[in-house]
């Protein structure tokens, strides 16, 4: 965890010399993000599904041409052992990034640190995805870039919120005490 914490420092610093948001927008975002982290882990759970669905098809269909092809001595095709494995580590990816962001609700809620760590640990998560992604056949780097420019925004927001957030026993500082 302590690469973890190091990455965060480091995004921080940069977040830092960015533009601000306003603290009403602020308090917006916080009371919007545990239900973003369900939005998020749903869509996530079914993209993993959609592509686990689409390597199924892509299977099927793969075999029927074989099949057909082998009749006629032609070269076989369909997905190599690499694709294969890229969608299948890019499916992990996925799904970890839903399970950390399910469990995410409940800290985010009650502005807990470790809810605001457990997004931002998600967003790590999606960015290894999108790299992954990119050596899936289909998926390019146009893809690449824009799971990256989403990550980017979204870290950019967290980063914003993060004072917002407290541990347990401690509260956040406010302007007024």
């Amino acid at each position: 965890m302590d690469f973890i914490k190091e990455i965060e420092i480091k995004l921080g610093t940069i977040v830092a010399g960015l533009p601000g948001l306003a603290n009403n927008t602020k308090d917006s975002l916080v009371a919007l993000w545990p239900y973003l982290a369900l939005i998020v882990a749903f869509a996530q759970l079914l993209a993993s599904w959609a592509l686990l669905g689409l390597s199924r098809v892509q299977t099927s269909y793969v075999q029927l041409t074989n099949q057909n092809t082998g009749q006629l001595e032609l070269r076989r095709i369909g997905p190599g052992a690499f694709d294969k494995l890229a969608i299948f580590v890019a499916i992990l990816f996925l799904v970890a990034e839903a399970a950390i962001m399910i469990v995410a609700y409940a800290p985010l809620k009650r502005r807990q640190l470790v809810g605001w760590r457990m997004a931002f640990l998600a967003t790590l998560v999606n960015v290894a995805y999108a790299i992954v992604s990119v050596f899936i056949t289909g998926r390019g780097v146009m893809s690449l870039i824009a799971s990256l420019v989403f990550s980017a925004v979204g870290l950019y927001l967290l980063f914003q919120v993060q004072s917002k957030y407290h541990t347990p026993g401690k509260h956040p500082k406010t302007p007024d005490s």
